[in-house]
């Protein structure tokens, strides 16, 4: 997929203490709603009320144009908490293979196109969440610098709940 630097590792201080939170976390906002939309097409299940309820109230305190949040102090604790529930209960149900598919706005014809910067942030943002969900996808190798300088110019909401 083309060259990417690799980031120095920092050094290793051991385990993290438990109850010991990081000062902030860079959350992505673009993934809970492509996970909203995902969840929006699955047949009902018992926590899909609740789920997507929790993600529109994440969600209400930003606005469209952010891509990604950082929190900071509790709401980091709520975050890490609730969130890889919500992604438990949607990615076991049935239909979510067929979704998850249907969505991919990653083609195999795109590895021959030119592509426009919408396209390439459509499915910069679908590997991103998908990566998320627990799922490895392949992006245009030909279009890794321009991927590389959109996915870079992410807008960061610095906003603690």
């Amino acid at each position: 997929m083309g060259h990417f630097q690799e980031r120095e590792k920092p050094p290793s201080q051991g385990p993290r203490p438990q109850g010991h939170r990081p000062e902030f976390i860079i959350v992505g906002l673009f993934v809970l709603r492509l996970a909203r939309r995902l969840m929006d097409k699955l047949n009902s299940y018992p926590e899909k009320d609740a789920d997507a309820a929790w993600i529109d109230g994440f969600l209400s305190h930003y606005t469209a144009d952010e891509d990604l949040a950082e929190l900071r102090g509790p709401s980091i604790d709520n975050f890490a908490k609730t969130w890889p529930v919500i992604i438990g209960h949607f990615i076991k149900q049935p239909k979510y293979p067929l979704v998850f598919t249907h969505m991919n706005p990653i083609t195999e014809a795109h590895e021959l196109q030119r592509l426009g910067d919408k396209e390439i942030k459509a499915m910069v943002d679908f590997a991103d969440a998908a990566a998320e969900w627990g799922s490895i996808l392949k992006l245009p190798g030909h279009e890794a610098q321009r991927i590389e300088s959109l996915a870079s110019q992410r807008k960061i909401a610095y906003w603690d709940r």
